[in-house]
């Protein structure tokens, strides 16, 4: 069975995706409604704002392994791929190897035998390949490079790089991508 802190945070990533929710308003909800310890609401915390954060690159990445459109899977399907992907390759303390088995955790219980098992496939396939991906061409395509490097919106950073050139756009990726500082109030 998946952990209560995964299990929550997939349901904040589905009200987002499937329901149009505001990121702060559902994590907050969510937690909220939980029971988890602090540590645990810091990983969900981490992992919540991490996917939507680096959203646009984990896609990139996992359609080069999935041989569906991740739009055709179900929005459970769909965020516990971008969840799993996110634990393997961007979460410091979070051993692959459990991230694919929580997230297969995940698909039995939000999907089916059949779905666990793209779930284990997809995920297994991205971390054996993912170095080997090409990003566009920086040169040839910089609003498409800096869309899959920075994860942001492909016809945004055409904006900014006809109003800016490359250096600004490049450094407002940098800053969004970074996570929040803390912030202390008296």
């Amino acid at each position: 069975m998946a952990t209560p802190p995964r299990q929550t945070a997939l349901q904040v990533l589905y009200a987002i995706d499937a329901q149009d929710a505001y990121t702060d308003v559902a994590l907050r909800q969510a937690l909220g409604q939980s029971r988890l310890e602090r540590r645990d609401r810091a990983f969900v915390t981490e992992c919540v704002y991490g996917v939507v954060r680096w959203q646009g690159r984990i896609d990139w990445l996992l359609q080069h392994v999935c041989h569906r459109p991740l739009d055709t899977l179900t929005p459970w399907i769909r965020n516990i791929l971008r969840l799993g992907a996110y634990q393997c390759l961007w979460m410091q303390g979070t051993p692959a190897r459990a991230a694919v088995y929580e997230a297969v955790e995940l698909a039995r219980r939000y999907g089916h035998r059949g779905t666990a098992r793209l779930v284990n496939g997809v995920l297994r396939a991205l971390l054996r390949q993912h170095e080997t991906y090409c990003p566009p061409d920086a040169a040839r395509a910089p609003a498409a490079y800096l869309a899959v490097m920075g994860s942001h919106p492909q016809w945004l950073l055409e904006r900014w790089l006809e109003r800016y050139g490359w250096a600004r756009p490049q450094a407002i990726c940098e800053a969004n991508n970074r996570p929040a500082g803390m912030t202390l109030r008296a």
